[in-house]
Formats: structure tokens, sequence, C-alpha cells
């Protein structure tokens, strides 16, 4: 057995002693006051929060940022109240001051920076009024929302590094209508749940590195459940080719596919 099975294997089998042996506690009296479900589903919401905010150092929209926070609260308030830190629930707390919500959501949208809507050689994508020092709008293409598909599918898109960030919805790129740029290309597509398509021309190396939580992998014909780990491939020769694209994925639950084009 490989690195890449046993890995997966070892985290599961891990996971089930641990829950067996809180499930054995609390149901023998040894764990009084500890509420196993409820401390999973506080674990759970605080790991959902944490996946919308993304990671440290990237830049996310407030409404992102806003149902991430949201959910970080109602992952801390579940936890604290399934160990038995306090005596008030997530739904108690919210049935009383849900309004508070909304008037959170409502500011974030206020305070947002503007968007300008920014034309990508052939691409229209939403893109933050500031841009980096010593970039253009030209060197990249940004796409970042709550909600819905992100598509490059049009004949004869100019190719650029693409970032792009949603929370629930599907991503298609196919690379075999696109103008390839000499050098290397980075895409780098987040999604909590939904489907990733990529469509590659046969004589273009693509790179893959994949961060999964549960999904099917299909790599050029090659299906594989990934749970809880990480997936690489790097063609031979991919550094010296003239073209070359990078794509790197994080994914909690969906399908990825990298396909052939055509």
């Amino acid at each position: 057995m490989n690195a890449a099975t046993e890995r997966p294997r070892i985290v599961i089998g891990i996971v089930l002693v641990l829950l067996g042996a809180l499930f054995l506690l609390a149901n023998a009296g040894i764990l009084r006051g500890f509420r196993v479900w409820d401390v999973l589903w506080g674990v759970f919401w605080l790991w959902l929060g944490a996946a919308v905010v993304g990671p440290r150092g990237r830049s996310v929209g407030a409404g992102r940022l806003a149902l991430g926070l949201v959910l970080i609260a109602i992952g801390v308030i579940t936890l604290a109240d399934g160990l038995g830190l306090i005596a008030f629930s997530a739904g108690d707390l919210f049935g009383r001051f849900w309004p508070v919500v909304l008037i959170a959501l409502g500011l974030a949208i206020l305070l947002e920076r503007p968007l300008e809507r920014t034309l990508v050689l052939g691409y229209e994508s939403n893109r933050r009024a500031s841009t980096p020092a010593g970039s253009t709008a030209s060197d990249r293409i940004v796409h970042d929302t709550l909600f819905g598909d992100f598509k490059l599918t049009q004949p004869d898109w100019q190719l650029r590094d693409i970032q792009a960030n949603i929370v629930i919805g599907d991503m298609k790129i196919d690379l075999g209508r696109a103008k390839i740029p000499e050098g290397e290309t980075t895409i780098d597509l987040r999604a909590l749940i939904g489907d990733i398509d990529v469509w590659a021309p046969p004589d273009l190396p693509v790179a893959l590195e994949v961060q999964c939580a549960f999904v099917t992998l299909n790599h050029y014909g090659r299906k594989q459940d990934v749970i809880l780990r990480r997936y690489t491939d790097t063609p031979a020769g991919f550094e010296s080719a003239p073209r070359r694209v990078r794509v790197r994925a994080n994914l909690l639950f969906g399908d990825l596919n990298l396909t052939r084009a055509g």
C-alpha cells in the first residue's frame, strides 16, 4: 500500500477510534454535561467557517468574510454548549438576535471597497478597485463570489493567471479554446461545494496540485476518491516546456476533472 492511500486510511481510523471512545465515555456517564453530537457539530461549523474565510493573507470579499465569521460564531457557541460551558445554544441565541446578522451583512456591503468591472482581454471579471503595486489589471483574472458558476469556455480567450474563489458553484475552464502565453501560467481555484472541470489540449503540460476533503478526481481518465489528503502530479519535462499550466485546486465536496480537450 502506497503513502497516497495509507494516509487517509490512518486518518479515518484515528477519527473513528476517537469518536467511538467519546460516545462510549458519554454513554457510561463519565463525561457528564458533555454532549458529543453538539461538540462534533461545533467543530464542523468552525472548520466550515475557516474554510469560507480562507487562509491568512488571502483577500476575500466582505460577503464571504461575513459568512465565514457567522459560521465560526455558530461553531464557537455550539462547541461551548456541547462542553457544558454555557447554558444556551446557537439556536437559542440566533432565535432572538438573528437581526444582528442582517445588520452585519448590510454594514459589510456598505463598507466594502467599490468594485470595478474590468475587461481582461475578452473576459469580464469582478475585480477590486485597488491593484497591487507592480501589476496591472490585465495580469490576472480574478473572480470572488459566494454563489454561482465561473466559466472560461468562449473561443479564443486569452489565458492569464487565474484566482477564483466560490463558496457554492461550478468552475469550468477550457484551455483548448484559449490562447496560451509562453512560460508558466497558474490557475488557482477554491470552492467549498461544486465541480471543477478543466480541459487541456494534448500538447499542453499541466501540473496538478489538489487539496481535497471528499472529492472524486478524474485525472485524464484515471478516477479515484481523494479523501482528506493532497494530490500532486507534475508531468515529465514540465519545467522546460515553453508553455505550461499549473492548476492548484482546493475543494471540499465535489468532483474535479482534468480531461483532454476535444
